[in-house]
């Protein structure tokens, strides 16, 4: 029975730890990316850009299982993201910081693109253009990531 009560104890404060992270996946020092939400006396935190690439995906998803079986042409869905990696780099270089409206903007049109090249991809799975767009979303994002990473080992960065 002591095994049961330790391992239950384990697990509530497992769940108690990473409970945080649910809506957020930022640490306490880039709440600021985040919505503020109060329940039950207790602050939550949900991350602006998730909060409108769900609704964007939700919405799409609602959307087009109802009215349409269209999806937006490929240019479109190539541009849109590009709004939340200019976001993220601004301010992942410390060029500028933004704020919480443009990050759920950014969100909503990246959850968008999402969706569409998800539809795409699954009416012809070897969607090449969708598929290069991913890549070169893809290769972009671990570029800057890198040059971020290498200007944090710089001295007074």
């Amino acid at each position: 029975m002591n095994y049961i009560a330790s391992l239950k104890h384990e697990i509530l404060s497992g769940l108690n730890e990473t409970s945080k992270y649910l809506l957020s996946h930022h640490e306490y020092q880039e709440y600021y990316k985040c919505l503020e939400l109060k329940f039950s006396g207790k602050k939550h935190y949900i991350c602006s850009r998730c909060l409108g690439i769900y609704t964007a995906i939700i919405s799409n998803f609602l959307y087009y299982s109802s009215i349409s079986e269209k999806h937006l042409p490929y240019a479109t869905i190539a541009l849109l993201p590009m709004a939340a990696l200019v976001d993220w780099s601004v301010t992942a270089f410390g060029i500028h910081r933004s704020n919480n409206l443009f990050r759920i903007i950014s969100g909503l049109l990246l959850g968008i693109a999402y969706f569409n090249g998800l539809i795409l991809l699954f009416q012809n799975q070897t969607d090449h253009v969708i598929l290069a767009i991913g890549a070169f979303y893809a290769s972009i994002s671990l570029l800057l990531l890198y040059l971020k990473k290498m200007l944090m080992t710089i001295p007074n960065y």
